[in-house]
């Protein structure tokens, strides 16, 4: 439960970190 929670954040924050 712990890295689903680590990967759902890093993909949020990845997402709009590095627009296209």
């Amino acid at each position: 439960m712990h890295i689903i929670n680590m990967s759902k954040r890093k993909d949020k924050k990845s997402n709009p970190c590095k627009p296209i």
